[in-house]
This record gives C-alpha cells, sequence and structure tokens, in this order.
C-alpha cells in the first residue's frame, strides 16, 4: 500500500516540478515586467500572464501531493503500529523454545510495550537440547531488556491438562497461540505415541481451557502436510485434505476439525495456519537443508528420491512470524450465512512462499554457497 502510495505520487511531483522550472525559466526570459516593489495592483495585473499561472499552479499541485504523501504515510505507520498493538494483552505461546514460537515471543516482546507473555515447552529431546536452551536464553536476555514487559517460561507437556487448567486459572489470558506439536513425518512412523499425546491430547487440552476460560483468539499451527498427495498446486485451503499420507498430518487435519467443532459449539474465534518449509538461524536440525549441510561438508553422498524431481515451498521464519502477528490482530467473527444459520468465527490459512523450489536447484545453490563462504 504504502510502495503504491509513492509510486502514484512520484509521477505528479516530478512534471509538476519540472514544468514549475520550465515557466519559471519562460518568465525569466520574457519580456514580462514584474513589479520592483510591492504593489497589489501590479501583481494581480502580472499574475494575467499565462506563465505565471502556470508557475502558481504548479507550485500549488507539489505542496497539495506533498502533503497528500505525508499524510498518507503517517496514516500507514499508525495502521501498523496499532495492527500489531498487544499492549496489555496476556499472550500465551505454546511451543516458545521450538523455531517458530522463539521467533515469534522476540518479535511480540521487540514490538510491544507493556505485554505479557507465557512461554510454555516441553523441552523434549526429539532434536538436540541446547537449541532449544539457546533459544530460551536469548528471549531471556530480551525480556530483561524490555523492563515493561513480563516474561514468564514455564516447562511442562501439553498432555498435562491439570497444568494447563492452572495456567489458565491463574492468568488471564487474552491470546493463544498454539505451536507446541511433535513435528516430522517420518518420525511419527516409528513413534506414533507421542503424535497422539502432543498433536491430539495436548491440543484438546488448549481447546477446553479456551472453553472454560474465554480467550479472544485461538491460533494454532496446522501444516502444509495435510494436502497429502494432492496434485494440483498451488494448494488452497478449499482443497480437499481428507487423504493424509502420514500420522504427522492426520493430527494436524484432526487439530482444523476439532478446532472448528469448539468454534461452533463455544464460539471460539480459532485460525489455523499450514506452514510451509519453515526455515532460518537456529532453525531445526532435522530439516532437509541441515542434512544436506551436514553431508556435503563431511563429503558424503545425499539421498535423493525419485531421481530429484520433487519440489518443495520454503518460507523465511519472519515471514512465518509476521503472518502470525497479522492474524493474531485480527480474531475471526461469528457471522450469519447465506441459509439464514450461524458460520463459526474459523480461518484456515497457507502460509507459505508460493514458489515451489526443485529440490535439485536447491542442492546446487547450498553446495555453491558453501562453497562460496569456504567452509
Amino acid at each position: 500500500f504504502l510502495a503504491l502510495i509513492v509510486v502514484i505520487s512520484i509521477g505528479p511531483i516530478i512534471w509538476a516540478g519540472l514544468s514549475s522550472f520550465k515557466t519559471y525559466a519562460e518568465i525569466n526570459t520574457s519580456a514580462i515586467a514584474l513589479p520592483k516593489s510591492f504593489n497589489f495592483k501590479n501583481y494581480v495585473d502580472a499574475f494575467k500572464y499565462a506563465p505565471i499561472q502556470e508557475y502558481f499552479l504548479n507550485s500549488i499541485i507539489i505542496v497539495l501531493v506533498s502533503v497528500a504523501v505525508t499524510v498518507c504515510f503517517v496514516a500507514m505507520c499508525a495502521y501498523v503500529v496499532a495492527r500489531y498493538n498487544f499492549k496489555l494483552k496476556t499472550i500465551l505461546v505454546t511451543g516458545s523454545a521450538g523455531f517458530i514460537g522463539s521467533n515469534l515471543v522476540k518479535e511480540l516482546l521487540k514490538t510491544n510495550e507493556e505485554i505479557s507473555i507465557i512461554g510454555f515447552d516441553s523441552v523434549n529431546d526429539y532434536y538436540d537440547v541446547s537449541i532449544k536452551e539457546y533459544r530460551l536464553a536469548e528471549i531471556e536476555k530480551l525480556a530483561e531488556s524490555k523492563p515493561k514487559c513480563k516474561y514468564t517460561f514455564i516447562k511442562g507437556n501439553l498432555a498435562d491438562k491439570a497444568l494447563i487448567e492452572k495456567i489458565f486459572t491463574e492468568n488471564k489470558i487474552d491470546i493463544v497461540v498454539n505451536l507446541a506439536a511433535q513435528a516430522g513425518v517420518r518420525y511419527s512412523i516409528t513413534n506414533p505415541d507421542a503424535y497422539i499425546e502432543s498433536n491430539i491430547i495436548g491440543f484438546y487440552n488448549i481447546l477446553e481451557a479456551c472453553r472454560n476460560h474465554p480467550v479472544e483468539h485461538l491460533v494454532y499451527a496446522s501444516s502444509s502436510s495435510v494436502y497429502g498427495g494432492n496434485k494440483k498446486v498451488p494448494f488452497s485451503t478449499d482443497d480437499k485434505v481428507d487423504n493424509p499420507v502420514s500420522l504427522y498430518a492426520a493430527t494436524k487435519k484432526s487439530n482444523e476439525l476439532m478446532a472448528h467443532a469448539y468454534s461452533k459449539l463455544y464460539n471460539i474465534p480459532s485460525t489455523g495456519l499450514r506452514f510451509f518449509t519453515v526455515y532460518g538461524p537456529a532453525g531445526r536440525p532435522d530439516m532437509a537443508y541441515f542434512g544436506f549441510t551436514d553431508k556435503l561438508l563431511k563429503g558424503e553422498k545425499i539421498k535423493i528420491f525419485n531421481y530429484g524431481n520433487c519440489k518443495r515451498d520454503f518460507t523465511y521464519v519472519d515471514d512465518i512470524v509476521e503472518g502470525v502477528m497479522r492474524v493474531m490482530a485480527k480474531a475471526p467473527e461469528r457471522r450469519m450465512g447465506e441459509d439464514g444459520l450461524p458460520i463459526p468465527p474459523y480461518k484456515v490459512y497457507n502460509i507459505g512462499n508460493n514458489h515451489p523450489e526443485n529440490l535439485l536447484d536447491f542442492v546446487q545453490i547450498l553446495q555453491e554457497e558453501l562453497i562460496r563462504a569456504g567452509v
């Protein structure tokens, strides 16, 4: 929007400016005798000349366009600030030691004053715990520099219903961002119990807590994995996703169905976010780009299936956080459908780059960058 304002404004400003210089030059080289001293009648007579009128008009255009651009710029800035203003809000972020969760908490602390954030995570050993501890330490360091903000971290299991209930009872939570989940498609084959415990039972506990302690908005992580073997691209939230190809995908689709039921039955505003392969600093080491990098550094072969005929949509973590914050600030509202029946306050969005990258291109670029960096 801001870019559009600037583009639209630059044309008239340049035109008016050049025209004014041209007109001013014509006035100086013409035979028009401008009065040496102030005399109102003389100036009125001089204004009858077309070059002077044009010069005056162009000057007014420059001033008006400049004022309009300034007003629009200030309004846009005010809108952006207000849109992400969670001042005096209490926000529960589950999975706060995770990749997306930790980045979200840091951005909330950076962009808000007098905000209260409750971080929750089991800090399990699905991957190197030291990475999660590093993220938590970064959050603590940032929180200490924001004296007006309140940050609390609670270590616990989302499947512990009593603990979840205790957190909601002791705190008036306004917004819940549920990012805690057992991730990974392949891991679900060998450790299915972890997915049922965290993704199904844990999410049920969050829904029950939001039911018993009404919140302004429940935002939760779904996954692009729900699309399974769908052939149509780009993916759309209107696509049928009833054929998951992994237990992980099945649990995420279940989350969307459970959230819809609770939104309809108990009027809980909820929004599900289908993330697409998130990458960035201190990311999950089980992701392909970390595994490929390790193998390249060790001179080992990278296993590529289907002859490399595979595409993935990669999304930088800052863009994901931006998307989450936008969604947090705008909860869906209950409304009436065309048939006169109420539509629950429920939404599902894709958050991705919308530009799938070829796997072989990805490996090639990664290799070139490692060589360029001298690693």
